[in-house]
Parts: C-alpha cells; structure tokens; sequence
C-alpha cells in the first residue's frame, strides 16, 4: 500500500507546481524511506519507534524537494540521480535501524552499549528475559543491574523482582534475604510481604506465612495475593480454619471482581 501511494504521489508530483511540488515531494520521500522499516516491525516481536526516523526522513525530504523544484531544466537528471541515491541509502539505513529495534530487548542492548554501567538497560533486559521464561539470565541481569543502581525506588524495584524470580526457582534463603532487604527499605511494601509469605509456605512455616500475609493484607486491603494466599494457608493447617479460609477466599473474590471493574473517570 506504501509503495502504490508512493508511485500514485510521484505521477502527482508532476502535475504540480512550486511549493505544492515540493511538499508532494517530500511527503512521496518519507513514504519511500519508511517503509522499510514498518515492513521489519511488522514481523519482528516488538515495536518501531517511528520517531527516530520522522525526524531525520522528514528534513531530508524538505530539503530535496525544495532543491529539485528550483533546479534548472538542464540540471533535473543529475538532481533526479542524486535524489534517488540518497533514498535508496535512506530505505537501507532505515531498515538496518528497524531491524535493531525490532524487540524491545534490542533496544536495551543498544542503550547498554551507549551507557555500559547504567541499571536501567540491564533491568530492561532482565524483564524480557523473564518473559521469555529464562529465569537464569534474568537473575543474572537482575543481579547486575542492582550492583549499580543509584536510586533508592529502583533498587526496591530490582529487589522485588529478582527475589520473585529467586523464589519461584526454589531459592528460598536467597529470596528471603532481598526480601527482607526490600521491607527495611520500603516497610509498607505489601508485595514485598506477601513474597516472604510465599517463601515460608513454601518452606512449609505456615504460621510465619499466614502472619506474613495478613501483614500484606493491613498495608493493603485489596491485596488479592494476599487474601487468596492467606486462604490457602489457613485451608493448609487443618479444618479447624475452615470457616476462615471461606472468608478470605469471598474476600479475594470480591476484591478480584472490583479490580475487573473498568474503572470510571
């Protein structure tokens, strides 16, 4: 569809004269250019962030157009070969900066390279590994970027996220040590309660998990991991605490239908 606008905009071109030659020009030249670049994104796994193209594309193309409508006669082949030229090397450099920013994990891997000991790149990284579900070089990338953090919310951040990975691979002490790291960094941090109750239901500690949830469950009332998770634990220490757990799951419940609420504004 780009290329048959492009082709119906350059039969347009000539029609034209003056200045209404030279936008037509220069709209036909960004849509010649870009193309390329929505083509990769298209079957790629992430984004195309347009906007480091526009920019770059859109001043070239004013720039041609005005160019080539004030040539002289005898110079538009010469103008003409140029400009076609500079598109093709455009359409290659777009394309090449389309491919590298086809995932949001290359875009981290370009920032790293900008700004090697920055966290941010590296926690970047982190996440989309752990979506991919590779645990082990989240951890690693977790692990690096909070040996350089600077600020105090993204250390709680990092924390947060590499005791989570931590925990779900059965490693629990080193979970529960950042975790523990993280509530006396942030001691209203409810999520942060709730992965210390995990870990210890893990373990098998129910009393220390149920005590950890309804911690999670008073710094924050629509909590569903805590108040699901605290009716698992009590449903696990014996129907003695039967009525409880009922309790805290139509709690969970309620505060599970709330959160699919569209909210009104």
């Amino acid at each position: 569809l780009s290329l048959l606008f492009a082709a119906g905009l350059g039969a347009a071109c000539w029609r034209l004269r003056g200045g209404a030659r030279s936008f037509a020009f220069a709209i036909l030249w960004c849509a010649l250019t870009l193309w390329p670049a929505y083509a990769v994104a298209a079957v790629g796994e992430g984004f195309f962030n347009a906007r480091q193209a526009y920019l770059p594309t859109i001043g070239f193309a004013l720039a041609g157009g005005a160019l080539f409508v004030g040539l002289p006669e005898r110079s538009r082949p010469t103008g003409t070969a140029a400009g076609a030229l500079l598109i093709v090397w455009m359409i290659f450099a777009t394309s090449v900066n389309a491919l590298a920013w086809r995932s949001n994990i290359e875009v981290y891997r370009m920032s790293l390279q900008l700004s090697p000991k920055a966290d941010g790149p590296r926690a970047g990284i982190a996440a989309e590994l752990a979506a991919r579900g590779d645990a082990a070089g989240a951890i690693s990338m977790y692990s690096e970027a909070l040996e350089r953090v600077g600020s105090a919310k993204s250390r709680g951040e990092y924390l947060y996220a590499l005791a989570s990975l931590l925990g779900q691979g059965g490693r629990n002490a080193e979970s529960i040590r950042l975790l523990n790291e993280l509530v006396a960094l942030e001691p209203r941090n409810s999520a942060a309660w709730v992965g210390l109750g995990n870990n210890a239901w893990m373990l098998g500690r129910l009393d220390e998990a149920e005590s950890y949830y309804r911690r999670a469950f008073d710094l924050d009332p629509e909590n569903f991991e805590a108040a699901s998770n605290l009716a698992g634990v009590l449903a696990a220490k014996g129907p003695a605490n039967a009525n409880e757990a009922g309790l805290w799951r139509s709690r969970a419940s309620a505060i599970a239908a709330r959160q699919a609420r569209p909210s009104r504004r």
